[in-house]
């Protein structure tokens, strides 16, 4: 059960950070903003760790499920 909590709550954050950092990334690019390209590469690097979370998560969910 407390397994389930734990993913359930990593899941969420990964969420938010995913999304968070699309809307910016997609914010700035369609406003032609200049933004440094660190900020850039900081940006596309919390997206793919937290989509890559969100993928772990998800066949954690399916293991857990597939067990009971």
């Amino acid at each position: 059960m407390y397994n389930n909590i734990i993913l359930s709550s990593c899941l969420f954050g990964s969420f938010y950070l995913f999304s968070t950092s699309l809307m910016l990334s997609n914010s700035t690019l369609c406003e032609n903003k200049k933004i440094p390209s660190e900020l850039f590469i900081i940006n596309g690097l919390t997206m793919l760790v937290s989509g890559s979370i969100i993928l772990y998560n998800f066949s954690l969910f399916n293991s857990f499920h597939f067990k009971s």
